[in-house]
């Protein structure tokens, strides 16, 4: 199991300003809730910009990437999912099996270094949250064998709020 403790700075959906966001605590505008699940490691890991691998077909030709992975906290350790790839795609079966791809090689590091004994990551086209949705759901077996589960419905909403 990792040495590393399973607290992170709590982010949420902000849905008055569209987007995600640290929390504060309450009434304490100088302090910050702490996460000690994995749902801010979640967040972090799909709605973060991976940089795209040499062979990725760039739609703007800007590879992009978090600024975090020239000192990562983990050696090796890279956030982020390349979902952003898929920004315009249209919803095809193909579409569908690359966001799965994408979100399980974002959340491999999870198991990686021993804060999940198992990941699985699906992906489906969601016709009760839209015609031209994909949603998704993560669900994460941890060391002690606790099951932690995180659905995104309409996975282009999150994206797109995030941006």
């Amino acid at each position: 199991m990792a040495d590393y403790a399973y607290t992170d700075l709590a982010v949420r959906f902000d849905e008055t300003r569209k987007r995600f966001d640290l929390q504060l605590v309450d009434g304490v505008s100088s302090s910050f809730k702490t996460d000690h699940g994995l749902e801010t490691a979640i967040i972090a890991s799909l709605f973060t910009d991976r940089r795209a691998r040499d062979d990725d077909a760039v739609p703007d030709g800007d590879r992009r990437g978090f600024w975090g992975d020239a000192w990562p906290v983990i050696p090796g350790l890279k956030v982020g999912s390349r979902l952003w790839l898929l920004d315009r795609e249209i919803i095809t079966p193909q579409t569908i099996a690359r966001v799965r791809e994408y979100g399980s090689e974002a959340l491999k590091w999870l198991t990686d270094n021993g804060f999940a004994r198992s990941v699985t990551f699906e992906a489906f086209r969601d016709r009760d949250a839209g015609r031209w949705v994909i949603s998704v759901r993560a669900s994460i077996e941890r060391p002690d064998g606790q099951l932690f589960e995180r659905r995104f419905a309409n996975i282009w909403n999150w994206m797109d709020q995030n941006q």
